[in-house]
């Protein structure tokens, strides 16, 4: 019934989306064009980069609404977990938010390769720092951990042939979330946020569930929040018994 509903939305998203993104087009590029008539010191054209704004804004939802309806499917391959959040982070540098937040990198030093779309998780990782460094606009620290999950049936840094997932977690310093919220951040279009769709976590979750793998989140009060990424070893269709 949920992968019916699902179609449906998806449906209903793509012929919005035709509906919408066609016509903020036209209206983006019109405003250019008046825009590039007025002199520089016209006050009109402060108007104008925010109409600009709105309708980029608009887009982005409207972009959000067809990943979470109609995600695309993993091109799977060999993936090196570390290279993809090492290259994440270059592009969370160029976010002038990022410039008051330290990165803390703790990698395991054997974590071994897993199946998946490096694009695709790349989407998931930048969207959790993005999460984080908005969750402390006076600056703070994230912590990025890999480990092996599944060792001896813990976490921890054995062997990657006793291993059976892979585990990226992101810890922020920041107010956390409150407790009544934990169990929603991953609900469609929930949001605490002024701006935004509140679909960032839906689709980070639908990615990982697509990758065989699971999101969870942790709040202690005072603490931070904490997002956890598990990955199976070798993909999505090599989980016996479920992940660990």
């Amino acid at each position: 019934a949920r992968a019916e509903r699902l179609a449906t939305l998806g449906e209903l998203a793509a012929s919005l989306a035709h509906e919408i993104k066609n016509p903020l087009a036209g209206i983006a590029g019109a405003v250019r064009v008046m825009a590039d008539e007025l002199p520089a010191s016209d006050q009109r054209k402060e108007i104008m980069e925010e109409i600009l704004d709105q309708v980029h804004r608009l887009d982005k939802t409207v972009h959000d609404l067809l990943a979470f309806a109609r995600p695309a499917t993993p091109a799977l391959a060999p993936c090196d977990l570390h290279r993809v959040l090492d290259r994440v982070l270059v592009l969370l540098a160029q976010d002038p938010a990022a410039m008051t937040v330290r990165i803390v990198r703790v990698y395991h030093s054997g974590l071994p390769p897993v199946h998946a779309d490096a694009k695709q998780l790349g989407q998931v990782f930048l969207n959790l720092l993005l999460n984080a460094v908005q969750a402390m606009p006076d600056g703070g620290r994230i912590t990025l951990r890999t480990a092996l999950r599944g060792v001896n049936g813990a976490d921890g840094d054995g062997a990657a042939s006793e291993a059976r997932a892979v585990e990226v977690r992101f810890s922020d310093t920041g107010p956390g979330i409150p407790a009544p919220l934990v169990s929603e951040v991953f609900t469609p279009f929930f949001t605490t946020k002024p701006r935004g769709a509140g679909l960032g976590l839906s689709i980070c979750r639908r990615i990982v569930e697509d990758h065989g793998g699971r999101i969870e989140v942790e709040s202690p009060p005072g603490q931070g929040a904490t997002f956890r990424v598990v990955l199976p070893l070798g993909g999505a269709d090599s989980r016996p018994g479920g992940l660990p």
